[in-house]
């Protein structure tokens, strides 16, 4: 006895599928932040309670990739530190988010030494979402390198399937 197929599964590119649906998830996040500037006036007490409750963003990305754009200052110290990762903060010091189909950019506070004395300094950062290594929005920490894919994995694939 012979059976038909009545249906088919065609081949699913699923971690296309996942990195297309984290990207959407992380876009909304930082949406909803470029949302929450647009009427905020900025107080004493809402640094302080941003702190306090955790409400920071946290986000993970690679820094040795072109398509990520640090200042030159930033870019020099990460080479230095010989770091892959860099993290920023979103919590009461930022400015100028946007949120792009591809990327997002925003201007941080970073603390610059010379020698005399430390500043601070606001600079503005872009970064891919597929450069993204993880995201945190309080203690809830997701991480995404399973999903955002690059060269340097995909190499990383083959010669794990080789070998």
């Amino acid at each position: 006895m012979t059976t038909q197929a009545v249906s088919t599964v065609p081949k699913l590119p699923f971690q296309r599928i996942m990195a297309s649906a984290m990207t959407t998830m992380v876009k909304d996040i930082l949406t909803r932040l470029v949302e929450a500037q647009s009427d905020f006036v900025p107080s004493e007490e809402d640094v302080e309670r941003i702190k306090s409750d955790d409400d920071s963003v946290k986000i993970r990305f690679r820094v040795d990739r072109d398509d990520v754009k640090l200042p030159a200052s930033i870019r020099l110290l990460v080479k230095a530190k010989k770091s892959l990762y860099m993290d920023v903060i979103l919590d009461s010091f930022f400015k100028d988010l946007v949120v792009d189909e591809k990327t997002f950019s925003v201007t941080l506070q970073f603390s610059v030494s010379d020698r005399k004395e430390a500043h601070k300094v606001w600079q503005r950062i872009t970064v891919p979402y597929s450069a993204l290594k993880a995201i945190g929005v309080g203690s809830n920490n997701l991480d995404l390198v399973p999903y955002f894919e690059d060269e340097l994995s995909e190499t990383s694939e083959k010669v794990n399937r080789k070998g």
